[in-house]
């Protein structure tokens, strides 16, 4: 019994170690703007699928 509380606090402190380390806080830009307009080229296939794909049914309506 007394092992198996000491494992589970154990456990328990690690996953909260690693749940509020400092990496897990990492300011990681999830895209990169350029010439003040420009995206990677990552981000804007993205932003073309999400337009032409899910944006007919999840963008915000324009008619109030």
């Amino acid at each position: 019994m007394k092992n198996n509380l000491r494992r589970t606090f154990s456990l328990v402190l690690l996953a909260n170690l690693l749940a509020f380390s400092p990496l897990s806080f990492a300011e990681d830009k999830l895209y990169t703007v350029t010439d003040g307009n420009v995206l990677d080229e990552e981000t804007y296939k993205g932003f073309i699928i999400h337009r032409n794909q899910c944006a007919r049914c999840h963008a915000p309506s324009d008619k109030a």
